[in-house]
């Protein structure tokens, strides 16, 4: 993975994790992905940086700017951004999240880093 493509995943995916909160909104999670690629030549996707886990694989609330479902305790949010325009050649990473009162917490125990062998 290109390592400014890494970084700005990394950085998107812990400014992601500082909104999942209760009372924050789908939208504010990607606005807060957006944030971290400010100075780059890419935004995140309109749509499609993450979303709900429960039932279904993919469900409410999405991580999409136009998303206004409110976020409560024990949701579970996938966070991935997706940049725009798309690299030629790019990898989504990301993170399982539980929102809770306090700060959400990561269900994943490995790191995002993608290392090529």
């Amino acid at each position: 993975m290109d390592p400014f493509l890494e970084l700005q995943t990394s950085e998107g995916i812990k400014r992601a994790a500082a909104k999942l909160k209760p009372g924050n909104t789908g939208g504010d999670v990607m606005r807060a992905i957006n944030d971290a690629l400010k100075g780059s030549t890419f935004t995140g996707a309109l749509r499609g940086s993450g979303h709900g886990v429960g039932l279904d694989i993919i469900e409410r609330p999405y991580v999409s700017l136009d998303d206004e479902t409110v976020l409560k305790p024990g949701m579970v949010i996938a966070v991935h951004p997706v940049f725009s325009p798309h690299p030629e050649a790019f990898e989504a990473v990301g993170d399982m999240f539980v929102v809770t009162e306090d700060k959400p917490r990561k269900l994943s125990k490995i790191s995002p880093e993608i290392k090529v062998v």
